[in-house]
């Protein structure tokens, strides 16, 4: 039964990565501990996002039925186009 762990340990962090897992399943758990870290971070910072659980590699690779296409190398490709604006922008000088 599908509890929402696997969403809830998704991890954030600047400069290292972080392994921790958590038992909680508050949905909105993710969300805050993305927002804080983000809000804390500065340009040029190495974010590192990550997942601790043992069978994150398995949801990622199709054991899940809610998406047999994995989470994190679907939203990669969905938000390459808008890296790619940025960083032209970027390069160009141009802000906001």
């Amino acid at each position: 039964m599908d509890k929402g762990r696997a969403i809830n340990n998704w991890n954030v962090a600047v400069g290292r990565p972080d392994w921790d897992t958590t038992e909680d399943v508050n949905p909105n758990a993710t969300e805050d501990k993305f927002r804080h870290v983000i809000a804390d971070s500065q340009f040029g910072d190495a974010m590192y996002i990550t997942n601790g659980l043992p069978y994150i590699h398995r949801l990622e690779y199709g054991w899940s039925k809610k998406s047999p296409a994995g989470m994190v190398r679907v939203t990669a490709i969905e938000l390459q186009p808008l890296a790619n604006q940025i960083a032209a922008r970027i390069r160009n000088g141009v802000g906001g």
